[in-house]
């Protein structure tokens, strides 16, 4: 289930992404596999309920389990 929240994360701030690029017809593409779904995302796609946010990360967006 992907959760849809104003000011949410995107989904390339996940510890289970893992970045990939290649370059298609001159421009550089940019995509993550999910390795917790085993999937294919767009880096900036909606969350999961499995979001985790990665440690080096620092943000006032919203994810799940957030604490304020």
């Amino acid at each position: 289930m992907f959760i849809k929240k104003p000011n949410a994360c995107p989904c390339g701030y996940c510890k289970y992404i893992k970045y990939f690029e290649y370059n298609e017809g001159g421009r550089i593409i940019q995509k993550g596999v999910c390795i917790k779904h085993n999937e294919l995302r767009e880096l900036y796609d909606e969350l999961c309920e499995d979001f985790i946010l990665r440690p080096e990360v620092h943000t006032n967006k919203w994810y799940p389990k957030k604490e304020d």
